[in-house]
């Protein structure tokens, strides 16, 4: 051990100023370790922030995926409508056009009937009043 006998304070006193040293440095890695833990919640923080962002993407390219596959369906049904429609339409207008043809030959052969009616009214009439 060394000798205190020059120490005007004693080995008392020199004990005592390594204690206040110690503690004073034991109070600066508080205040570190305080800072550390600060600077840790928020680095935490920021990484709880940097997952949500990461998670954001790869959520945004399936939304976007969805939506690519949601607009493809639609185009399937629409092109699929817009040709059910149009056969639709094609067999409405063949159905109206053979309706038409019908009662057009249906209005000929009356017309027909009446014209060769007449004929006969107008043979009876003229055989009727002809000089026997």
């Amino acid at each position: 051990m060394a000798d205190n006998t020059n120490n005007p304070f004693g080995p008392d006193a020199q004990r005592a100023e390594m204690m206040a040293a110690i503690l004073g440095v034991h109070a600066k890695l508080d205040v570190v370790a305080k800072q550390l833990e600060t600077q840790g919640a928020a680095i935490g923080t920021l990484g709880d922030g940097v997952a949500q962002l990461r998670d954001a993407q790869t959520n945004y390219g399936r939304v976007v995926d969805a939506l690519n596959d949601k607009v493809g369906t639609m185009n399937v049904n629409l092109r699929v409508e817009t040709r059910a429609l149009h056969v639709s339409a094609t067999i409405g207008f063949a159905r109206i056009v053979e309706k038409l043809r019908t009662h057009r030959e249906i209005l000929w052969e009356q017309a027909r009937q009446v014209v060769d009616a007449v004929r006969g009214m107008l043979r009876e009439v003229v055989e009727h009043f002809a000089p026997a």
